[in-house]
């Protein structure tokens, strides 16, 4: 969990203080989403703690993921792209990269039964946007340590 710490010189400024795992820059993640803006966020985000693969679609995630699945330890992916959906990308990751964990971010939680994908262990996680970064870093962290968990605003 994050520590809210405030700057006395900037009263002001909030900082947050994210405890991470050391080998987190050890990590690769590929985050898709067809929204330029997200993705631009989310990579500034996560950049600092993690080498950071991005696409901005269903056929973009899988071409990254077949010249590049070595490197990436886990998948972020919006639900609803033009090209399909984070269902599709999930399905479509079945065969060949299973063994890597998918966090389904979305702003509309009845989209799908969440929880069963969860529980079948098809996704690791939710996020509900929007979301922020530190809930980003945090539902990754928990995953990465096989804790998985839903995180929603």
């Amino acid at each position: 969990m994050a520590e809210k710490q405030n700057n006395p010189q900037y009263p002001h400024r909030t900082a947050w203080i994210i405890p991470l795992n050391k080998r987190m820059t050890e990590y690769a993640i590929l985050f898709v989403d067809d929204e330029p803006i997200m993705r631009r966020l989310l990579l500034r985000f996560l950049s600092p703690y993690f080498r950071v693969f991005d696409a901005e679609s269903v056929a973009g995630a899988m071409e990254t993921l077949q010249t590049s699945h070595k490197e990436i330890n886990i998948v972020v992916t919006d639900m609803k792209m033009p090209d399909g959906s984070g269902l599709t990308l999930i399905d479509s990751m079945a065969e060949h990269f299973s063994h890597i964990p998918v966090i389904v971010c979305t702003g509309d939680l009845s989209f799908c039964d969440f929880d069963k994908l969860i529980k079948n262990n098809k996704i690791a996680a939710v996020i509900e946007k929007p979301m922020t970064g530190e809930q980003a870093i945090n539902t990754i962290n928990s995953v990465l340590e096989g804790n998985g968990q839903t995180a929603e605003s």
